[in-house]
C-alpha cells in the first residue's frame, strides 16, 4: 500500500475522492482522471543509472545480491531515478527488469510485458499506475468502512439481536439472528433462516448490505444446535 507520506499529499487525496465522486469505475480511465495531478504534486525527474547486465546461468544469489545493491542506489536517488536489469535468455534475446524509486522509500520493480527496451516513460506509467491503484484501494476502503459503521449504528444492532425479512446477497430469510459484530470491518455474522425450512445458515455480511428491522422480542436469542430459539 502507499507509504503514510504519500497518503497525506493532499492533492493526491482530493483528486482520488474527486474521481470516486465522479463514479469512474474503471481504472484506466481512473488513472487519467488522476495523473495530471500526480504529475503536478510528485513529478518523476529522471536520473538514469546504468543497466545491470547480468549473463546466463549466473548463479540466483549473485543475481538477488547484485539487484539488492542496485536497489540501495537508486533508493538514494530520489523519485525518478531508474535503472534496467538485462538478463541474457538461454535462446537468445534478453529479460528486462525494471527498477524505479518512488521518492517514498520504496524502489519498483516489473519485469512483466516488457516485449522490447522499456522507456523512462513507460516505466513511470506503472509506477503511477500502482500508485493510484493502491490510493483508490485505501481511500474506497476508508469509505466502505465509514458506511458500514454508519448502517451498524443506524441498525442499532448487537449480539442476540433478532432481525426479520432479512435480504444477504439477493436471497431472503425469514429471519437472522445477530451472532457478533466486527466493528474493525463493519460486518455482522448472522445465523439466518428461510421460512418453513429447517435449515440454518450463516453468513458475514458488510451492515451496508444488511437490511431488517429488530425484533421486539424480550429475552435474548441463543443458537442451540444449529437452530435458532428463545432463550
Amino acid at each position: 500500500m502507499p507509504t503514510a507520506a504519500l497518503l497525506t499529499i493532499p492533492a493526491l487525496r482530493a483528486i482520488v475522492e474527486q474521481t470516486l465522486d465522479a463514479k469512474v469505475f474503471y481504472q484506466d480511465e481512473f488513472e487519467r482522471s488522476c495523473r495530471p495531478t500526480w504529475d503536478i504534486a510528485i513529478p518523476a525527474r529522471e536520473l538514469r543509472l546504468p543497466d545491470l547486465i547480468q549473463a546466463a546461468g549466473i548463479a540466483l544469489d549473485v543475481q538477488k545480491e547484485q539487484v539488492s545493491q542496485l536497489k540501495e542506489a537508486l533508493a538514494a536517488g530520489g523519485r525518478g531515478a531508474w535503472a534496467i536489469v538485462r538478463r541474457a535468455k538461454p535462446n537468445g534475446g534478453e529479460w528486462y527488469l525494471t527498477l524505479i524509486c518512488d521518492g517514498f522509500g520504496e524502489v519498483h520493480g516489473r519485469s512483466d510485458g516488457w516485449t522490447d527496451v522499456p522507456t523512462f516513460a513507460a516505466v513511470v506509467d506503472r509506477m503511477v499506475g500502482m500508485e493510484v491503484y493502491r490510493f483508490r484501494h485505501v481511500v474506497e476502503t476508508e469509505r466502505t468502512r465509514a458506511a458500514c459503521a454508519a448502517a451498524l449504528a443506524s441498525l442499532q444492532l448487537k449480539v442476540g439481536t433478532r432481525l426479520h425479512n432479512v435480504r444477504v446477497a439477493g436471497t431472503t430469510y425469514s429471519s437472522a439472528l445477530v451472532q457478533s459484530i466486527h466493528d474493525e470491518s463493519g460486518s455482522v455474522t448472522l445465523h439466518l433462516t428461510k421460512r418453513g425450512s429447517a435449515k440454518r445458515y450463516e453468513a458475514t455480511v458488510p451492515a451496508t448490505r444488511l437490511t431488517g428491522e429488530p425484533s421486539q422480542h424480550r429475552g435474548p436469542n441463543v443458537i442451540v444446535n444449529g437452530a435458532v430459539r428463545a432463550a
